[in-house]
């Protein structure tokens, strides 16, 4: 069996368009779920996937928190990596500058509401309580600049990755990734074959990790010279998908 794993936001969903999931990779992806897997690996929380739900996508199984947390078809967890109580505390301290959120296996739970991160939130005055329910934590950035150095930062300071993802910064436990998960679905279902979609530095372990990978042409040199194909559209990937 194969499967087919792609990245969310930038590669199927795109918020500025009249069309945020074009109805070409909608049908792309049912016909090829119909004799291989097909699931999403992303930096996003479960709650943040509804417009794929909304176009009637049902995955075979979820990456999600940038590979911190995995669920199944039926949505129940398979990997699960919390973060260590002291290093929330002391991460909250160095990015107050920034907006941020936090991600638990049900909720993205903010202290304030952040416009920057278009997910419902769960609103909380005191983290205390969540402290050890949290698998990753996002922060918005000015610039694309920053988001690398604050990444770089947060690597060398704590025993924890961080990603730049654009403007963002994900963070989650060290041994997570979304290459890592990729090689974990890969074992969990026995798969002859991988293949991968992704267009940002976040899923450039996704893309390493698959057999076959594919990106964007607008994505950035460091992601394209990791991938094995440049395409148009998710669609246009899942053609050659049979082929491969």
């Amino acid at each position: 069996m194969k499967a087919f794993i792609s990245d969310f936001d930038g590669t199927i969903f795109f918020p500025e368009r009249e069309e945020k999931i074009s109805r070409n990779d909608v049908y792309a992806i049912k016909e090829l779920k119909k004799e291989n897997l097909f699931g999403i690996c992303t930096g996003r929380p479960l709650v943040g996937l509804d417009p794929l739900f909304d176009v009637g996508i049902k995955c075979d199984f979820y990456i999600l928190t940038n590979g911190a947390l995995i669920l199944d078809r039926n949505r129940n967890p398979l990997l699960k990596a919390t973060f260590k109580k002291e290093d929330i505390i002391s991460l909250i301290e160095l990015i107050k500058p920034y907006e941020f959120v936090f991600q638990t296996t049900e909720d993205l739970i903010a202290l304030k509401k952040n416009a920057m991160f278009p997910v419902p939130q769960k609103l909380v005055g005191d983290i205390t309580r969540y402290l050890d329910q949290v698998i990753g934590i996002s922060i918005a950035t000015p610039s694309e600049e920053i988001a690398k150095k604050l990444s770089e930062e947060i690597s060398k300071q704590y025993d924890l990755s961080a990603f730049p993802n654009q403007f963002y910064v994900d963070i989650i436990d060290k041994k997570c990734s979304k290459g890592n998960a990729v090689n974990f679905i890969r074992n969990h279902f026995s798969l002859e074959k991988v293949f991968s979609i992704g267009d940002s530095y976040n899923d450039l372990s996704m893309l390493n990790a698959a057999d076959v990978s594919f990106t964007f042409q607008e994505s950035s040199e460091d992601v394209k010279r990791v991938a094995d194909y440049v395409v148009k559209s998710l669609s246009e990937a899942v053609d050659q998908f049979d082929g491969k």
